[in-house]
């Protein structure tokens, strides 16, 4: 089996929003990669201006750091520490969605009248997995498992808060 974490984070997800949609009035062109009919920023820089996005980065490099140390690190002198090597912003208005792609994790949330969506995972054996993202939630998987995201089908954006993590030796 592939492992997967989520855990539902204590956030305010009105000013993380807020802080997206600032991006994406600052860079209107959408990088694209994944994003289909949706906007996704370039790599963010840890910039101070957005608060609601740190405290994001914060909390996932903390989450991180304790499935690390208590899944993978075998021995009480490993000092290894995980960091958050970049991240972006997806915003998906209705029809937008994610075609299949890698990275280790991603911070879902939506307003609170929007239906869950569905996160497919594909293993390496072809099947898929679902999952129907809770606003709030964190999920965290390995970064060579392929996923998508479905078509949003609600009239209210989805936006998500992707990244890369890597190990500091």
């Amino acid at each position: 089996p592939t492992p997967m974490w989520w855990t539902d984070l204590n956030i305010d997800n009105d000013v993380i929003a807020n802080d997206c949609y600032q991006l994406r009035n600052s860079q209107p062109d959408s990088r694209g990669r994944s994003t289909i009919d949706g906007w996704q920023s370039d790599d963010l820089n840890f910039d101070v201006n957005q608060r609601g996005i740190l405290k994001l980065v914060d909390q996932v490099t903390m989450i991180s750091n304790n499935i690390f140390s208590s899944q993978y690190l075998k021995d009480d002198n490993d000092r290894r520490t995980l960091t958050i090597l970049n991240y972006w912003v997806c915003i998906n208005p209705k029809g937008g969605y994610n075609a299949r792609h890698i990275h280790p994790g991603s911070f879902y949330f939506h307003r609170p009248d929007q239906e869950d969506f569905i996160i497919r995972q594909h293993d390496l054996r072809h099947r898929d997995t679902y999952y129907p993202p809770v606003q709030g939630r964190l999920l965290l998987f390995p970064s060579q498992l392929a996923h998508s995201v479905e078509s949003n089908e609600m009239d209210n954006d989805r936006i998500a808060v992707s990244f890369n993590i890597g190990i500091n030796d």
